[in-house]
């Protein structure tokens, strides 16, 4: 079953190989950490998942920490131009607190140019981006054409897990030397045979995607009507930005109340002063699941002063 699922997952993502971890934290942790050492560089996005950062600090590798912008990134490889070891360029496809996705055809081209790998980590973009729901390289058309995928199969594929993608020479490399693979047990069988069930219907039932994007579109419109702040996002993560941190914990209060469930996000989940609600769509909200939220989160952040347009109460008292 486990060689099933790594199959299944190396031809979702068009890659030769694939290797599945315990999580997509150990995945993270034992990749980066077993590809790269002391004299390598690694470039990072300032909004990387947590574990990613992990992986860089365990690999002792030189992290250059680029702020959340590809000028950023490009600076800083300019700067490094010369750097005689290896250099690894790490980011999120959909970035995990912000929803935003990662400009991949630009930094595959500034990789090229100063001589950089890429890692790309899927979590958020498997089962949501590309035609297929491959994720991040479907997405852009770029199948391939980055050196390394990593995901997870908590999220979209509803199970427990994580996976990298890539050459089979290097998959079969993180065998013998990634230890949070070597040692550590795998996934249980029937979790793999649940995964395995999740990718053949999303590939046998397209039209799930199609209404995946169709909730995603009509919510944030909704949101974004009502003034809510929902910073760049463009992915199933929709992010309600309130700033400051007690007011955003009320407003987390506030909703839970009513009986919508989502995540409150403050520091360190997200710098301070940039604290967040963070909301997933699914393909199986209705419209009037969408509806019901968008009418609690007016309500709640009416309650605790969340600035919204002046139109907004009147149309809800109207509804």
């Amino acid at each position: 079953l486990h060689l099933e699922l790594e199959r299944k997952l190396a031809k979702l993502k068009g890659r030769e190989a694939c290797i599945v971890y315990p999580s997509g934290y150990s995945a993270n942790l034992g990749c980066i950490s077993a590809l790269t050492s002391k004299h390598d560089l690694i470039f990072t996005d300032a909004i990387n998942h947590m574990s990613i950062t992990d992986g860089c600090k365990l690999a002792g590798a030189q992290r250059k920490i680029y702020n959340h912008s590809l000028n950023s990134l490009e600076k800083s490889l300019a700067k490094y131009a010369d750097h005689p070891g290896g250099k690894l360029i790490v980011t999120d496809g959909v970035f995990s607190m912000h929803g935003d996705i990662v400009d991949l055809p630009r930094l595959t081209k500034l990789a090229k140019r100063y001589g950089a790998r890429v890692l790309v980590d899927d979590a958020h973009s498997t089962g949501v981006l590309g035609k297929t729901g491959s994720g991040t390289t479907e997405h852009f058309n770029m199948k391939g054409e980055v050196d390394l995928e990593l995901g997870t199969m908590s999220k979209a594929l509803s199970g427990l897990g994580g996976f990298v993608c890539g050459d089979g020479d290097v998959v079969e490399f993180l065998r013998f030397y990634s230890n949070s693979y070597v040692f550590a047990a795998t996934i249980p069988a029937h979790v793999a045979a649940g995964v395995i069930a999740s990718i053949d219907v999303m590939l046998r039932e397209p039209e799930r995607l199609t209404k995946l994007w169709d909730n995603i579109y009509y919510f944030r419109n909704l949101l974004l009507q009502a003034g809510f702040d929902l910073e760049n996002s463009d992915s199933a993560i929709v992010p309600v930005v309130v700033g400051d941190d007690a007011k955003t914990l009320a407003l987390g209060r506030a909703v839970r109340a009513r009986g919508l469930y989502c995540q409150t996000v403050v520091f360190p989940g997200v710098a301070v002063g940039d604290a967040r609600l963070r909301l997933s769509i699914t393909s199986e909200h209705t419209q009037a699941d969408l509806d019901e939220a968008y009418r609690i989160l007016v309500e709640g952040a009416l309650e605790v002063g969340v600035p919204l347009n002046q139109d907004v109460k009147a149309g809800l008292a109207e509804a």
